[in-house]
């Protein structure tokens, strides 16, 4: 008899500490082109990098280097804060970031083929997020609000 209420014991322990939901994650796909001239238009931004950062609600400094490298600096403390996840366009521009749990994130790419950056927050909440980005012919170091 006390063997079989210390297993039913041992069962529901077991059963208790056992994972009712593992983390969901999802993958981020982004398309990435700059504009070269009026005569070939957009071609893929080949080598153009993705950063991902947890910390969305952060304000960070504009600084192009920081953004190319993929480390960023806070407004507040001047902290340093390295991406969490990323990821380099192949050769048709496509730059794939997997095993990324549920959440909201800043989006960062860096082109390439001109020096200009630029950022969104973004949520991953699915199986596969795609985003496009290209880059056009407005101020380097900065594409000036150009849309996604």
């Amino acid at each position: 008899m006390k063997k079989t209420i210390i297993a039913f014991i041992c069962a529901l322990f077991l059963i208790g500490c056992s994972k009712d939901s593992e983390v969901k994650t999802g993958s981020l796909e982004v398309t990435l082109s700059y504009y070269y001239n009026a005569y070939q238009g957009y071609k893929p931004d080949v080598d153009a990098k993705v950063y991902l950062f947890k910390g969305y609600d952060v304000k960070y400094k504009d600084s192009y280097s920081n953004y190319a490298t993929g480390s960023l600096r806070t407004e507040s403390d001047d902290k340093l804060v390295f991406n969490d996840f990323k990821a380099v366009a192949d050769v048709n521009g496509k730059a794939v970031v997997g095993n990324i749990p549920y959440g909201k994130y800043l989006l960062v790419v860096s082109s390439k083929g001109r020096f200009v950056y630029s950022k969104k927050v973004i949520e991953i909440n699915s199986d596969l997020k795609t985003e496009t980005k290209n880059f056009g012919y407005k101020d380097e170091f900065d594409d000036d609000g150009e849309s996604w």
